[in-house]
């Protein structure tokens, strides 16, 4: 009962617009001339605005920005091995801390 009531709610909010296929809409807007003809001297005035693209500069371009993160990953290759030895070092300083510690107890017996 409650989905029949429901059901009939829904179909009378429904306006006769709503029902529209979308392949019309925009079959419709595409057909007017004058949405073509603003279309086309927007696609003519973006085409003069933008400059001419070289295939030099954007190679240059291109081989620099490639450079600089090669550069950009050697250093922080670098970096990370720098931190490595500190911490080895740090790691071989405690072992000599350790075994220093653990003879003087021996010897102190």
């Amino acid at each position: 009962m409650l989905f029949l009531v429901l059901f009939i709610s829904m179909d009378g909010l429904t306006q006769p617009g709503d029902t529209m296929k979308k392949n019309q809409a925009k079959h419709k807007l595409i057909s007017e001339d004058s949405v073509l003809i603003k279309l086309q001297k927007f696609e003519d005035s973006v085409l003069t605005t933008l400059p001419p693209i070289d295939s030099n500069e954007l190679k240059e371009n291109f081989d620099r920005s490639i450079n600089g993160f090669l550069e950009m990953q050697k250093k922080q290759k670098a970096k990370q091995k720098r931190v490595g030895m500190i911490r080895i070092g740090i790691g071989i300083a405690f072992l000599i801390i350790l075994i220093i510690g653990l003879r003087r107890k021996r010897v102190k017996k």
